[in-house]
């Protein structure tokens, strides 16, 4: 099982682009998990199924667990992290 910390950050006054920003853990040990990858995929909302359309971007995370995603529009994403 793994922790998710994040925070959608954004770089204009209206949030035209932003990021997120995180730190993944082991949610038993609180260790952290380095090299882990953080798929971030846009999610078209209005429909029964929310199905999700191709604005995926990803990263790896650092040493210390960390990752950074920018360049995203505002909107709803879901993220999973393998």
């Amino acid at each position: 099982m793994v922790t998710l910390s994040s925070f959608f950050l954004c770089s204009a006054a209206f949030c035209q682009t932003g990021g997120i920003r995180g730190r993944v853990t082991d949610a038993e040990t609180d260790a952290q998990l380095p090299g882990a990858n953080v798929i971030v995929r846009a999610v078209e909302l209005g429909r029964s199924d929310s199905v999700e359309t191709a604005g995926v971007r990803g990263a790896a995370t650092d040493g210390e667990g960390r990752f950074a995603i920018d360049g995203l529009s505002a909107g709803s994403y879901t993220v999973r992290v393998s």
